[in-house]
């Protein structure tokens, strides 16, 4: 119980800015954060293949296996920091399968400022360079 007040206090605290020095990540895991700056949506990846999840039916089912049926991807994409200089890697989550390209979901495809990351948890592996892993 500790655990999930623990994760509801970072998730539910104010954003703050995000450091520019990797090493101070570690101490802000869960915690949300803010940036300014840009999409590139020219350099938008897709992690595959992917389930939708539905945390209602998860919730109802708990311990069962289940499938939809229906697969997608989850896409990450760029976004440059402009007040730090810096390019991180967002993944803004699922889309199915026939809306992988971009020109499928033009409404998607926006710049946001300030932009909010959050459920960040870094790697124990010490040759990590500043790379961002989501549960």
């Amino acid at each position: 119980m500790q655990l999930i007040a623990e994760l509801r206090s970072f998730t539910s605290a104010e954003p703050i800015s995000l450091p520019i020095d990797p090493l101070e990540l570690n101490d802000l895991q869960y915690r949300r954060v803010k940036v300014r700056g840009r999409y590139d949506h020219s350099k938008e990846m897709y992690i595959l293949p992917r389930s939708p999840v539905d945390p209602e039916k998860e919730a109802r089912e708990v311990g069962q296996l289940s499938s939809s049926g229906e697969t997608g991807a989850n896409v990450v994409t760029p976004f440059y920091c402009t007040d730090l200089g810096i390019t991180i890697l967002v993944n803004r989550g699922y889309v199915p399968r026939k809306k992988i390209k971009p020109e499928t979901r033009m409404k998607g495809q926006v710049n946001v400022t300030p932009y909010s990351l959050s459920n960040s948890r870094l790697p124990s592996c010490k040759t990590a360079k500043f790379i961002q892993y989501t549960k």
